[in-house]
């Protein structure tokens, strides 16, 4: 936002209005807009057409917070002076404040044109472009103004943003590297680059620019870089941001609606409960995705052909956790009911996994290449009734499609644990443990309940016999705890209850997945400084394959869930294997799935509540080995007995939802809450539903 300075006061004294002007700039310059307001308006009443005070007040008021009112004031100043490049650039940064993205891309670019040799307007034009989704142009606009003034530092802080976006991230980082040379303590520079850094996997060159970052940024980017600060050091299990980071989230519902927003995907990582990470995210959605206009909702139709067309969206179609859920699925769909076409971008062409999810629908679509509003149009065309997004807000995913309207009825499913804060999804589906009633209000989807557990497992995974214990250099004696997770799922309290039940069993050893020599030597100095020497910690590379990583779990005597964010396809993978899982069922859905797939499979004495039930139950079992024992028969029979793993009766919940969804559409009924009624095993649903309490 720019505020000018206002001309001299003309030779022979300043008139009346010229000394409101003065003093209302005065005030706005000192952080006073409110006071300031006053005279401008004071102005405005003797002079409606003054210049100076509608933009001033305009500005004031966005200042204020009161955008929509600032924005009323800057269309009037533009009429007044329509040439006026500073007043239109104000205009576009404030729409854009909003969500506002076309209005804004319109405001900024005629900026642009009225001051050619500005970068400003043209800078903050690209970031419009970019938080549309249009890189391409983003880069072009950002190439114009590079090639004028190549030493400009936020048009080189912009353009690692649009070259990350675009995948190019070496050049990406290269971009961000010139602007610190160019400004070093610049915050968002420092942030961005940690950004990069993270994604080319050199996490010390993160930790080290996220930290300066912190260091330097302003109250509107304190929690921002802090949480990226901390969620950088989870990944070598370097935890001193860890309590300033929880307390960050705890207050983001009270942030400055300034302030950057938090990725509410590494906001799971701290202990949040439902309303908390609701306040995350509508914050999040509101500054990266929200439309100036909501697109109105597609009627749903009758055809001839009365098979309900389903579409799946996902930056995932290749070997990924989700997939390896979902492909059976793809397989198992009543084809006399349903017509099944995957969308799809990112990774994975070529790859075994992408065609086998080729394979198993109707129609695959490549949007790869494609802006969202192409892509948008595209699916649009294709008239689609149903469309599942699997990706919410995890990596490479695509919200803004589903602001589009792709479809009458737009649901959440299977890949990403939360809410998406808008109104992209008419529903989110899900079951009675993972979204609780009592949690229903802090999801801006319409939650359907299927029986059991929202995860469905493929029956047909083979695990390999186990190997000897001392392949792994574990002790053929004594309790072995393992925990595969990623190192980021870990953190100090989950870590004090480990290290309690390894001090309570002299003889019980943790195993952990990780090659990262600075992960192991933080896990081992935090182990000595819990009491428990260093060595009983035991740490394996990630499995090259599925089936060694499945056959590792029978090495273990008790698989340990992580918190806050827990197992998902993880804990359908360790069941499988025969494995006891001990999960913590905690205050937000991501924390509950774990919780939803043991309960399903009837093993309720696995799922602890609370903290201090976690640590107790641990260490109640690793000091009874009988018991533990007791409980791998238990899982071995759940995996026979339960429902859990029956495929065919899962995709009948599935498809009973994904009917009683499209019915209510058609029947022009707004969407609601409902819980599908459990089928008799193998028996195929007809779509059955049961209407929440």
């Amino acid at each position: 936002m720019t505020i000018r300075t206002l001309p001299a006061a003309a030779p022979g004294g300043a008139s009346q209005i010229e000394r409101w002007l003065d003093r209302g700039h005065a005030d706005q310059l000192a952080g006073h807009p409110e006071k300031a307001a006053v005279a401008f308006r004071r102005v405005l009443e003797r002079d409606p057409a003054n210049f100076d005070a509608l933009q001033l007040l305009g500005l004031a008021q966005i200042q204020s917070g009161r955008a929509e009112d600032g924005i009323l004031w800057l269309r009037r100043a533009i009429a007044v002076r329509p040439a006026d490049a500073a007043v239109h650039n104000n205009l576009g940064n404030a729409l854009l404040s909003l969500g506002r993205r076309l209005e804004a891309i319109e405001a900024l670019a005629a900026a642009s044109r009225l001051e050619p040799g500005n970068p400003t307007p043209a800078v903050n034009l690209a970031n419009a472009q970019l938080e549309l989704g249009q890189k391409d142009a983003a880069l072009a606009t950002l190439s114009a103004v590079l090639g004028r003034v190549p030493r400009h530092v936020e048009a080189n802080v912009s353009l690692g943003l649009a070259l990350r976006a675009a995948g190019r991230t070496e050049a990406a980082r290269a971009a961000l590297e010139r602007a610190l040379a160019l400004e070093p303590r610049h915050p968002r520079a420092l942030a961005q680059h940690g950004l990069v850094c993270i994604d080319l996997g050199d996490v010390s060159a993160a930790y080290e620019s996220l930290r300066a970052a912190r260091a330097v940024a302003p109250p509107a980017l304190q929690a921002w870089t802090l949480l990226l600060a901390a969620q950088v050091g989870l990944e070598s299990a370097e935890w001193s941001d860890w309590t300033a980071a929880c307390a960050a989230i705890g207050g983001a519902a009270a942030a400055d609606p300034g302030s950057e927003a938090i990725d509410p995907l590494r906001a799971m990582l701290f202990p949040a409960d439902d309303a908390a990470l609701y306040a995350v995210t509508r914050q999040f959605a509101r500054r990266t995705i929200a439309p100036g206009a909501v697109r109105p909702q597609t009627p749903a139709r009758r055809r001839e052909d009365p098979r309900i067309r389903l579409a799946y969206l996902s930056p995932d179609f290749g070997d990924h956790p989700v997939m390896r859920l979902l492909a059976p699925v793809l397989e198992t769909h009543d084809r006399n009911r349903f017509t099944v076409t995957a969308y799809g971008w990112g990774k994975g062409a070529g790859t075994p996994h992408r065609e086998r999810i080729r394979a198993g629908v109707d129609r695959f679509v490549d949007l790869e290449g494609l802006s969202d509003t192409e892509a948008a149009g595209l699916m649009r065309r294709d008239d689609i009734d149903l469309a599942i997004d699997l990706a919410g807000y995890t990596r490479d995913a695509r919200p803004r499609l589903l602001l589009e309207r792709i479809a009458p009825v737009q649901a959440g499913w299977l890949g990403y644990p939360g809410t998406l804060g808008t109104h992209g999804l008419d529903y989110l589906i899900a079951d009675d443990v993972s979204i609780p009633a009592t949690a229903a209000g802090y999801f801006s989807e319409q939650i359907v309940r299927v029986p059991g557990t929202f995860l469905p497992y493929d029956p047909a995974i083979r695990v390999d016999p186990a190997p000897a214990r001392a392949t792994y250099g574990l002790p053929e004696d004594g309790v072995v705890l393992a925990c595969f997770a990623q190192t980021r799922k870990l953190n100090p309290i989950l870590f004090d209850a480990w290290m309690a039940a390894l001090a309570a069993a002299p003889s019980a050893v943790l195993w952990l997945s990780t090659s990262e020599v600075a992960a192991i030597d933080n896990l081992r100095r935090a182990a000595e400084a819990r009491g428990v020497p260093g060595e009983r910690l035991h740490f394996v590379p990630r499995a090259p394959d599925q089936s060694t990583y499945l056959a590792r779990y029978a090495l273990a005597d008790l698989v340990l869930d992580t918190y806050p964010y827990g197992s998902h396809s993880t804990a359908m993978d360790v069941l499988w294997a025969g494995s006891p899982l001990l999960a913590l069922a905690g205050p937000s859905m991501a924390s509950r799935v774990s919780s939803s797939v043991l309960l399903a499979a009837g093993l309720a004495d696995l799922v602890a509540h609370g903290l201090e039930a976690y640590g107790r139950t641990l260490q109640d079992l690793v000091r009874d080995p009988p018991k533990l024992a007791a409980l791998r028969v238990a899982v071995t029979e759940a995996r026979s007995r339960s429902p859990l793993f029956d495929l065919p009766r899962f995709t009948a919940h599935l498809e009973a939802a994904y009917t009683a969804m499209h019915q209510t559409a058609l029947a022009g009924h707004s969407p609601a809450s409902f819980s599908i009624a459990a089928a008799d095993r193998r028996e195929r649903s007809t779509g059955a539903l049961d209407s929440d309490p």
